[in-house]
């Protein structure tokens, strides 16, 4: 298919051709030539076939012989050129900076043209728009964007008037009076180095094309064009004479139009009196940019000053009149200024203090575009808070653009730093304002202490957004949300930390090999401990000790410095907490006593080193509250992740927050501080409340949670929804299929539904239906991108938060019972040995029979008095997929474990009520086996068809030391765990049994599940194909297909499939392996966090169950600490920590072997995984911050066990203890 067909273009009309100024012109000409090899690329992998060559040969050969009379015929009378013009009177109508018609733009243009149909002449009418046509190269800074168009890619327009969609055409160019630019690339472009032409900072060329042409040029003051003669001729450079508005508008240009004009071009649409007037007020940006090879480029980007960007004032009848959100109506109250004044912000207070502007008593904020680009660039979160709050009329900031102003532009200096020509950008503006709208009072508010002097020096009232602020009526809470980089107690307090390295020593550091960069983990068990993962090492680099960690938080991208074998150390077996009240009453020393102590074992010493400097911080808000023992305005807070050191902030409402769940913002960790400085964002809500315990999760795991958005909503089909006639012809229709559903109870999202029959010769045809959610979320769309963003739908124990809104994920996807769907259905003929014969695919509509649960589906197929259709189905699909569960565990799959509970709810209140593992079924087995056969194949078939953007999921083989636990555990209990692959892993956990610990087995499995690596999406194009393997399911290719409503990846695959089962058309992005791939970090990431969330959301709703309860249970030894044991309580699902002591000490009775991770007491001895009894209990003590509590029962230690619990006192709630208030 021809690309162009894909695209339209406008009609030109004909217009009588003017001949008066050609020879003046004649010295300017550019010649173009058509790319009749448009029409032979594919549209799918835009490349050329191999024989294109002998294609066009026959080609032209066939056009010359139909041709050859017609052309000698008119030979003279095509020598006489002709303009084509085509009037565009609505982009006198745009608006500037919307782009949109106004809604009575017809009558408008229609009382224009009664009053100028007086002085029409049809034969020698003007047009005030050129048509344009040219070539699309794909390069933003190729020849086409030296006109000063953006170019139309479907969702960008800007920064002027409008223009229309291009093909993916190629460009050749003709080798004499050619147009181009040095830094010109396109896909399948040939260019003649020869016929550059400069193009220097006031030179500009206005060029026609269409099909072959000559062209002349347009002259203006201080306009130079430079023609390119013959190869090897040295350039020279002729200035053309200056040519006045008038003359420009009476240019007449000739083209010679061929008897055929193809419509692959790009078509601009300009005013040629305003681009002349643009042209007066061009400059360019010429910057140096190293490309990966080491070649050095010069780019040079057009710049247009403009007079008529709007001030933002209603009352202003100097600008063109434009929407803005300032209003007269708000007024800022500042005990600094008499008056009513309009705030403008430098770059530095809107990254440090937005916390303060989300506040709504600033109003009358003016953001300058030099401003707001700098703030994307540095900080994309913080720039999109601020689109956000400048969206919000409400809050009455507006974005003037100062840097496209014909007043406030300005030019950067040869010598002048990137920074000091903003901050003189930014007082220019100013500056402007005032003597612009004389009567109010305009406001500089930066934390530049030499901006603001020099600002003020220059006449501009400039202050410190401290100052501002502290001068504000009731200003408490936004005092406290000041991000302050030092306290002013601790200003002159002595060093506590080394100093960091410049970025350039690190960066000389790790170019010598000194230093090596990686990402730091903290570790949850010890405070003052932590890795780094670096490609040199094959362990992860042991960081201990306060020092040695040097102010680094988690996340950070830091460079180290590994010691010598000699200072090498194991890894701690120490539990360690922060339990210091505040930060003068110090116990560190006293904690890093304890760990010194620790005997090294040279076995099991791994690299070890220290931070010497941040390369980049990774800090976000945490949540968490205020610990209790600090008095004054100092206080400090508690993450309530474990990995994150406690914050030191500034805060007057203390006795307030201190029964608040807050969120807190790292600004600083200065060498004198203990803590990093931080201040206080926002209260949550109450400790202990369910409400605000799930904001804290969703928050602490980054899940997006925001009511979906009405251009979101917008996106959905109409109710009532009805299939319609054009669908059925389109679909194959299955609605007379025995299909179900069966899922877990209460699932209102089914995504998913099978069926089984027998089709003749003793075959089978099993089908799994999977919701068409890519039916209803098209490319481009709001709701498309949303659905990319969020990623996943998060399930928590009382709450889902849904990847797409409720009507598709409940609704119109979801394959409910007794009604029509649509679904993407794969096919499978199989035998009665599940070997598949032959498989399909197509899109369909299917009615499913019944929506079952697990447990529904299970006692159909065991209760024997039941002979449907449906029973049938069910009884044949168990059937074989033990069958093909037989054959994954042959090939080595991995069967792993993990504690899942089920949280049973009270209707009414919804507080927890009991707490139980969950039940699983056969059916559960026959369901998943399934999923995975369609994933597998549906997988094989992507890859097949798009073997560079396929979207797979890998699981990578864990390397020797993430299995080292589970081996020594398996040593420890006298059995050989094999890791060489997969499969004689399988068969190692498989013979890990013993009859006197049924349990054991399943602890193994559970430790064999936490050495694993996460399993991941990714680009096949990304990755070598012996990359593709998932060591989990021990097959060679995975994706997934069949959870499409709570997974984007799905929608991806669904996308893909469609296409090359031609139900679907395809999409740049799509085949785009470089957007596939960042699409997949993004889902690879709100995946994990998912998990994360369900998993606390489970802890939580456990917490709440056991508060004011005390029993007695069974548990399971899972590690062996050295002053601790980690106990697993499978019948709750928690793994709790029994110290053996007092907390981060440990008693005499205890003797700790390190090297076979055993305790002892007398003839006692603990390994892992041996069965024991104990108490389990909240500690309420601090209503901030409860814990469970274990105490020993079995095997009972004189002075350190408890005696069990009476039998009726074990299900007894004991009185809660009095709260400290």
């Amino acid at each position: 298919m021809n690309p162009s067909k894909k695209w339209s273009s406008m009609p030109a009309n004909s217009s009588k051709s003017i001949s008066k100024e050609k020879n003046r012109n004649d010295s300017f000409k550019l010649e173009l030539k058509p790319m009749p090899e448009i029409a032979l690329i594919d549209p799918i992998t835009g490349k050329l076939p191999k024989n294109y060559k002998e294609i066009l040969v026959q080609k032209e050969s066939k056009l010359q012989n139909g041709n050859d009379h017609s052309t000698k015929k008119n030979k003279k009378k095509n020598d006489e050129f002709g303009l084509t013009l085509r009037p565009m009177p609505e982009i006198e109508l745009l608006d500037p900076f919307t782009l949109t018609l106004p809604k009575n733009y017809k009558e408008i243009l229609a009382q224009k043209a009664g009053k100028s149909s007086e002085s029409r002449d049809g034969n020698t009418r003007r047009s005030k728009d050129l048509q344009f046509h040219s070539s699309k190269l794909r390069h933003d800074e190729t020849i086409l964007s030296k006109t000063g168009y953006t170019q139309y890619d479907n969702r960008k327009i800007g920064p002027r008037k409008a223009l229309f969609k291009a093909p993916e055409a190629t460009a050749k160019v003709s080798p004499k009076n050619t147009l181009s630019h040095k830094s010109a690339r396109t896909q399948n472009t040939e260019i003649n180095e020869s016929v550059l032409l400069d193009i220097e900072e006031t030179e500009k060329q206005l060029f026609l094309q269409k099909g072959k042409m000559k062209t002349a040029v347009a002259s203006f003051p201080n306009l130079r064009a430079t023609p390119v003669a013959e190869k090897n001729t040295k350039r020279k450079r002729s200035s053309s004479s200056a040519t006045s508005l008038e003359e420009f508008q009476k240019l007449e240009v000739e083209l010679k139009t061929p008897s055929t004009i193809g419509t692959d071009f790009l078509v601009y649409f300009v005013n040629v009196q305003d681009l002349a007037y643009k042209i007066k007020m061009h400059t360019t940006k010429v910057f140096i940019k190293k490309n990966k090879v080491g070649n050095y480029l010069k780019h040079v980007r057009e710049h247009y000053i403009r007079d008529d960007i709007f001030c933002g004032f209603e009352g202003c009848d100097k600008c063109t009149r434009a929407s803005s959100n300032l209003s007269s109506n708000h007024i800022n109250k500042c005990k600094l200024f008499k008056k009513n004044h309009y705030l403008i912000l430098d770059t530095n207070v809107i990254l440090d203090q937005m916390d303060v502007l989300d506040e709504d008593v600033l109003g009358n904020v003016i953001i300058l575009n030099t401003v707001l680009k700098e703030v994307k660039h540095r900080n994309m979160p913080i720039y999109k808070r601020l689109i956000s709050i400048i969206e919000n009329p409400s809050r009455h900031f507006y974005i003037f653009i100062n840097d496209y102003h014909k007043d406030t532009y300005l030019k950067q200096e040869l010598t002048e730093l990137v920074n000091d020509y903003n901050d003189r950008c930014i007082r220019k503006a100013c500056s402007w304002y005032a003597e612009h709208i004389p009567d109010e009072d305009f406001i500089l508010l930066t934390e530049d202490k030499d901006n603001r002097s020099i600002a003020q020096n220059e006449g501009i009232s400039a202050y410190s957004i401290v100052e501002y602020i502290q001068n504000l009526p009731e200003n408490s809470n936004l005092m406290d949300k000041l991000a302050k980089k030092e306290f002013q107690e601790k200003v002159n307090a002595a060093d506590i930390f080394p100093p960091h390295l410049t970025m350039v020593e690190i960066d000389g550091g790790i170019k010598a090999g000194r230093l090596h960069q990686g990402t730091f983990r903290a570790s949850r068990d010890n405070f003052l401990e932590g890795s780094v993962n670096i490609e040199l090492y094959e362990d992860d680099i042991i960081i201990r000790g306060y020092n040695n960690l040097n102010r680094v938080i988690d996340g950070d991208l830091v460079a180290i410095q590994v010691f010598d074998k000699d200072h090498w150390v194991s890894p701690s077996e120490l539990v360690l907490e922060d339990d210091t009240v505040n930060a003068l009453d110090d116990n560190l020393k006293k904690k890093e006593l304890e760990l010194s102590k620790q005997s090294a074992s040279k076995k099991n010493i791994k690299p070890t080193g220290k931070v010497v400097g941040i390369i980049k911080r990774k800090w976000r808000q945490y949540c968490g509250i205020l610990q209790e023992g600090s008095a004054g305005v100092y206080h400090l807070f508690v993450p309530a992740d474990k990995k994150i050191p406690k914050i030191r902030i500034e805060t007057r409402q203390a006795e307030t927050l201190k029964s608040q769940k807050i969120i807190v913002a790292i600004d600083s960790w200065p060498r004198n501080s203990r803590y990093p400085n931080g201040h206080f964002v926002r209260a949550l809500g109450k400790i202990g409340d369910i409400k605000t315990e799930n904001e804290v999760i969703l928050l602490e795991h980054d899940v997006p949670h925001s009511q979906f958005s009405e251009e979101v909503l917008n996106c959905l089909p109409k109710l009532p929804w009805l299939i319609t006639e054009k669908d059925e012809e389109v679909r194959v229709d299955l609605r007379s299929l025995d299909i179900c559903s069966v899922d877990p109870p209460g699932c209102t999202d089914i995504d998913d539904a099978l069926h089984c029959r027998p089709i003749g010769d003793n075959k089978l045809e099993v089908g799994v239906h999977i919701a068409d959610v890519s039916h209803f979320i098209r490319p481009y769309t709001a709701l498309d991108e949303e659905a990319a963003a969020r990623s996943t739908t998060v399930y928590l124990v009382n709450k889902r938060i849904d990847m797409v809104p409720d009507l598709l994920s409940s609704n119109l996807c979801s394959l409910r019972g007794g009604e029509e769907r649509f679904a993407f259905s794969c096919i499978w003929e199989m035998d009665h040995n599940a070997n598949i014969l032959h498989t399909k695919f197509h899109k369909s509509i299917i009615k499913s029979k019944r929506a079952m649960t697990y447990e529904e589906a299970q006692l159909t197929i065991d209760d024997k008095s039941q002979t449907g259709s449906l029973a049938e189905s069910l009884r044949n699909l168990n059937k074989l997929a033990k069958f093909l569960k037989q054959k994954r565990l042959d090939n080595g799959a991995l069967v792993l474990a993990s504690p899942e509970v089920k949280i049973m709810m009270d209707s009414e209140t919804h507080d927890p009520i009991d707490v139980e593992v969950k039940k699983l079924f056969e059916t559960n087995s026959m369901v998943e086996e399934f999923m995975l056969l369609a994933n597998i194949s549906v997988a094989e078939k992507i890859l097949t068809d798009f073997p560079d953007c396929a979207v797979l999921r890998r699981h990578p083989e864990p390397p020797a030391i993430n299995l080292e636990p589970l081996v020594k555990a398996g040593k420890h209990l006298g059995f050989e765990i094999n890791t060489e692959s997969g499969k004689q892993l399988a068969e190692s956990l498989d013979n890990a049994t013993r009859d006197d610990n049924p349990y054991l087995n399943t602890m193994l499995r559970i430790l064999a599940t936490r050495c694993m690596l996460q399993a991941v999406y990714f680009a096949s194009g990304t990755f070598q194909k012996y990359e593709y393997f998932h060591y989990g399911l021990a097959v060679p290719l995975y994706t997934h297909f069949t959870s499409p409503i709570r997974r984007y990846a799905d929608i991806l695959v669904h996308r893909l499939l469609a296409v090359s089962c031609n139900a679907d058309a395809t999409y740049p992005d799509l085949l785009d392996k470089k957007k596939t791939a960042e699409l997949c970090n993004n889902m690879n990431y709100r995946h994990r966090m998912a998990q994360y969330a369900g998993r606390a959301s489970v802890a939580l709703n456990t917490h709440l169950f056991f508060r004011g309860k005390i029993h007695d249970e069974k548990g399971y030894i899972l590690y062996v600490r050295k002053n601790a044991l980690q106990i697993l309580i499978p019948k709750y699902g928690l793994e709790c920590t029994l110290y053996l002591g007092k907390k981060g000490e440990k008693l005499d009775i205890f003797t700790y072997n390190e090297e076979d991770q055993t305790q002892t007491c007398g003839d006692i001895v603990f390994h892992a995984f041996d069965p024991v009894t104990i108490r389990i209990s909240m500690d309420s003590k601090n209503i901030q911050h409860e814990k469970f509590v274990l105490q020993l029962v079995h095997p009972f230690i004189e002075g350190f066990s408890v005696p069990p619990l009476d039998i009726e006192m074990t299900e007894q709630e004991v009185p809660q203890k009095k709260r400290r208030k």
